[in-house]
């Protein structure tokens, strides 16, 4: 049987059209399996995520409704993520600060969440670093102008006093530290705080 044009272009809309959704199933899945890693990783650091949050990503996960699937459990986790990484298609990074409030506990670590839109598919380290939580010393620098002239940037006591905090990547097992690819993706990130009151951070 011939097909005439019209039919060829029906064909093809209708083999894309289905490597779409194909697309979509499997980003919908892994994202899915992301976040359930993601739930079990914040009840193991003690600090869980809200027994209704659960029940509410347990209820959109059932539904099986892939086209609201994401944006839904986007809406959960919302409260929990300290800031957002948007990477454009250019691969050009962007942050904002989320919705969670940046309460720390003075010599403790409070956990947040990491929230990434990589619009540009890629699969790089993501690393977080700030001029607060440098270490006082760790061999690149010279406190108080001692060391070798060429052993990089002298470290004041003003430095040592602007850093007031330590952070880190929570990356054991199952979490990690590099990009998978996926559209959306959340990291666990840690902050402890040397310093009582109010602080800065950048």
């Amino acid at each position: 049987m011939k097909l005439n044009k019209y039919h060829g272009w029906m064909l093809v809309m209708l083999i894309l059209n289905m490597k779409v959704n194909a697309q979509a199933n499997a980003e919908t899945q892994a994202f899915i399996f992301q976040t359930k890693r993601l739930v079990e990783t914040m009840d193991y650091l003690g600090t869980p995520i809200s027994i209704g949050d659960k029940k509410n990503i347990e209820n959109t996960v059932s539904k099986a409704d892939e086209e609201k699937c994401i944006a839904n459990i986007e809406t959960v986790l919302t409260k929990y993520v300290l800031f957002s990484v948007v990477v454009n298609p250019e691969s050009r990074v962007a942050v904002t600060p989320g919705m969670a409030k940046a309460i720390l506990l003075q010599h403790g670590w409070a956990t947040f969440l990491i929230k990434v839109e990589n619009q540009a598919g890629i699969t790089a380290k993501l690393e977080v670093l700030s001029e607060q939580a440098k270490r006082n010393y760790d061999g690149g620098e010279k406190i108080y102008g001692f060391g070798n002239k060429d052993n990089g940037k002298t470290v004041t006591r003003k430095d040592i006093a602007d850093r007031w905090m330590d952070m880190s990547l929570y990356t054991k097992a199952p979490m990690q530290n590099t990009l998978s690819g996926l559209q959306t993706e959340y990291f666990i990130i840690q902050l402890y705080s040397w310093d009582a009151g109010k602080r800065a951070a950048r």
